[in-house]
């Protein structure tokens, strides 16, 4: 497979534009994350999916005010019963 090269322009802020096409292809709109990941001699980009957009409001308040300590630990234990695969 031949490997295309894609150029981008780094202006005084360190900044740069991800071409469209590249975008396209990731999948990647507006205010969505990726990782820079440092390889020997360059630098991959990877999509970043968060799970927590994904779970945002799918749990009713139990009562009125939440204890939203309580609220996290159900979220981040519904979030750890996903990614383990539910192994029970």
């Amino acid at each position: 497979m031949k490997k295309k090269s894609i150029q981008s322009v780094l202006t005084k802020k360190a900044q740069f534009t991800l071409p469209k096409r590249i975008r396209d292809r990731l999948g990647l709109k507006p205010g969505d994350r990726i990782a820079f990941i440092l390889e020997k001699e360059s630098v991959r980009l990877v999509p970043v999916h968060s799970t927590l957009d994904k779970h945002f409001a799918c749990i009713s308040p139990r009562q009125t005010p939440e204890d939203y300590k309580v609220l996290r630990k159900e979220v981040e234990a519904s979030i750890a019963k996903e990614v383990m695969g539910d192994q029970n």
